[in-house]
């Protein structure tokens, strides 16, 4: 996709996000090892306005130091999708 990722300030990144939300719903499914959660990420990535995150660092930083105001950031961004995840 030609996306590149970089390291910014989360007070920086939360500005950039301050308008209005696209209230899109989004979808988890969270896993033990080795029950195929991969390959049904993969298959999801290959459906039509789906955003797939295989095991994204966000999820461990949120759950090693939870914040409301981090978690809603977060949830900002990915609602955003990319181009082609846009219903």
């Amino acid at each position: 996709m030609g996306v590149r990722g970089r390291w910014m300030p989360a007070a920086s990144v939360a500005r950039a996000m301050s308008g209005p939300r696209d209230l899109r719903r989004l979808h988890f499914i969270f896993h033990a090892g080795h029950v195929g959660s991969t390959l049904l990420s993969r298959l999801l990535d290959e459906a039509e306005g789906v955003l797939s995150l295989r095991e994204p660092l966000p999820l461990r930083t949120i759950a090693e130091n939870f914040s409301e105001p981090r978690l809603d950031l977060l949830l900002r961004l990915w609602e955003r999708g990319f181009a082609n995840t846009k219903p």
